[in-house]
């Protein structure tokens, strides 16, 4: 597994990589964001995953994911150094929004991987390093302008914000996103989120506890501008309010 990282701090990256690895992993470091990206673009053996500074990279993300999804990779981000983010909701909100941009379902199968992670930023000397680092921004670190806020990026932010959504529910609620011009069949939906049953009725009232669940949250989320509206039997609907 090869671990990318960049930021202010090459020390926490090397600490952080020796905590989590494994016989035949192999760690790079980059002074800014482009160079780690022309290698992830031009290397010949795929990165695993990829590290970066919260401080440095929270406005660049969405574009890093939009430069790797063009080229049809699909490798976990993890921003390092986020203040607002407490060690319990670490790893499933890596794993939500990861899962949501890329829009899979298969990242719980790092969730060893992720463990370790958190365990290891729970360091002293990690933790030290991180905060106690300056947090100026070098203007050349990532030369490409903040992605313009969208109204996806706006009305999901409340649920990724939500340490208590499991990453299930966020993923049914991105994929309906996704997809608010049409309603959305019932198949559909089990399709998606891989529901296996013993038949067709067990499924689809999987599917059903599901979008119970996600009304669910959605009514618990102030000021939320969303609904999931029936349509017709067997069909839903995400609507914008």
């Amino acid at each position: 597994m090869h671990f990318l990282s960049s930021g202010k701090c090459k020390k926490v990256f090397e600490m952080l990589y020796r905590r989590v690895y494994n016989g035949g992993d192999k760690f790079s470091f980059f002074e800014d964001g482009l160079s780690l990206i022309r290698e992830v673009l031009n290397e010949k053996n795929e990165a695993a995953i990829i590290f970066m500074d919260y401080d440095l990279y929270k406005g660049f993300t969405d574009v890093i994911y939009d430069i790797l999804k063009s080229k049809n990779l699909k490798i976990p981000i993890i921003l390092i150094g986020d203040p607002k983010r407490k060690t319990a909701e670490r790893m499933n909100f890596w794993v939500a929004v990861n899962e949501f941009q890329y829009d899979i379902q298969t990242l719980h199968l790092m969730t060893p991987l992720f463990k370790k992670i958190t365990e290891a930023l729970e360091c002293s000397e990690i933790k030290k390093l991180i905060f106690e680092t300056d947090n100026t921004v070098e203007n050349s670190v990532l030369e490409l302008s903040p992605p313009v806020k969208t109204v996806k990026k706006t009305v999901l932010e409340p649920f990724r914000k939500d340490a208590n959504l499991p990453p299930s529910i966020y993923n049914l609620l991105a994929f309906l996103f996704k997809r608010r011009c049409r309603e959305v069949s019932v198949d559909e939906i089990a399709s998606y989120m891989n529901i296996n049953g013993s038949d067709e009725k067990s499924r689809k009232n999987a599917v059903y506890a599901y979008i119970a669940k996600l009304r669910k949250c959605i009514d618990c989320t102030p000021k939320c501008k969303l609904e999931v509206l029936r349509t017709r039997r067997g069909y839903y609907k995400l609507i914008l309010r």
